[in-house]
């Protein structure tokens, strides 16, 4: 794969910045959330993660197909983005589960007018021995390749900080993979270009 040197500095630069800013303007959105009441935290998360993994699968796939990808659901076991996100390889099981648990957690809370009211640390002081687990194992999620995370008794004490860092940590995830996979197109895109170029010339 021929790469001229002189592209390599302003390419790893742009990588750089553009995943600089990605993760700079999640942190700034997910931040104006804190001071929202527990649904409206909820359903801005959800909006959010969702927004972040069709953007993930789009820089994997194609920008052609971008319309439909976004309109798939998030967590269908079938036909959903996690699961499509799973089958590639970009997210493991314990994220999957995530998405599927967090998912469930804020249809629950969407569909019905009454749970506008809804407070979190209520909700998870009134699970049981084995809700809690789960609430706190769907929290400890690891990425690919990463060793299983320990479970946080915190995050059954302080649901909503549990949540949102939970949430936080996956969408930079999900935003940093996204712009290696754009500059690996960029740069495959640029690399076919000089090997024309050469072929024209007669250099290779």
């Amino acid at each position: 794969m021929p790469i001229r040197r002189k592209d390599l500095v302003p390419l790893s630069e742009e990588l750089i910045a553009n995943i600089a800013d990605s993760v700079d303007g999640h942190i700034e959105k997910i931040t104006s959330y804190l001071n929202d009441d527990d649904w409206s935290l909820i359903i801005k998360l959800h909006a959010l993660l969702e927004s972040a993994i069709s953007q993930l699968l789009v820089s994997k796939i194609d920008t052609s197909i971008q319309a439909v990808i976004e309109r798939l659901p998030l967590s269908d076991n079938s036909i959903g983005k996690g699961r499509m996100a799973l089958e590639m390889g970009l997210i493991s099981e314990s994220q999957y589960r995530f998405l599927r648990k967090f998912s469930e957690l804020r249809n629950n809370l969407v569909h019905k007018v009454d749970n506008v009211g809804f407070n979190l640390k209520s909700y998870v002081d009134a699970l049981d021995q084995n809700q809690r687990k789960v609430w706190k194992g769907m929290l400890a999620w690891s990425a690919p390749g990463e060793p299983k995370r320990d479970f946080d008794e915190d995050d059954c004490n302080f649901p909503r900080t549990g949540l949102y860092v939970s949430v936080l940590r996956l969408v930079m995830a999900f935003a940093v993979e996204e712009k290696l996979s754009l500059m690996t197109k960029k740069v495959l895109e640029l690399s076919d270009e000089i090997e024309r170029e050469l072929w024209r010339e007669g250099g290779i």
